[in-house]
């Protein structure tokens, strides 16, 4: 058994990080672990944008509040200087 699993593993070429930006010279075999690699990248910044539009989406309440306090402070000044 682990010699088939050997012969069957000598059979797939290995790629290195670099060849994967230019495939179009690879063969079917070689572009499997590139899209391995670039699916982890699209997961990363898949996970990334929704960790900042979280962030986002807090740092714009924030703003929204800090604004309507300016614009009750801005009121009481206007009131006090009547």
């Amino acid at each position: 058994m682990l010699a088939a699993l050997v012969l069957i593993g000598s059979g797939v070429s290995r790629v290195r990080a670099d060849e994967c930006d230019n495939i179009s010279g690879l063969s079917l075999d070689q572009i499997g672990p590139c899209i391995s690699k670039f699916s982890g990248f699209a997961d990363a910044i898949s996970r990334a944008n929704s960790t900042n539009t979280k962030e986002l989406n807090s740092l714009n309440a924030q703003i929204t509040a800090l604004k309507a306090q300016i614009t009750k402070l801005n009121l009481l000044i206007h009131k006090l200087l009547k």
